[in-house]
């Protein structure tokens, strides 16, 4: 396979899991109880959920870049 599609093909996937962790946190702020206990659980959570979704989102742009550069 030509390193072009495969670099593209990875930034699509990269990309893709970035959103799906913000998309997830999204969805777990509307379900959420007002339990003090339950905010404090999902805010531990959510720092995980963003720094995976940033770094996902970041190499998702690093191979895009690649692919357009090779």
């Amino acid at each position: 396979m030509e390193p072009r599609i495969t670099l593209a093909l990875l930034s699509f996937a990269f990309l893709v899991l970035g959103g799906l962790q913000f998309f997830w946190l999204n969805k777990q702020y509307q379900n959420m109880d007002t339990d003090n206990e339950t905010q404090h659980k999902l805010a531990r959570k959510s720092v995980n959920r963003i720094k995976i979704g940033i770094a996902s989102i970041g190499f998702g742009t690093l191979f895009a870049a690649m692919a357009i550069l090779l």
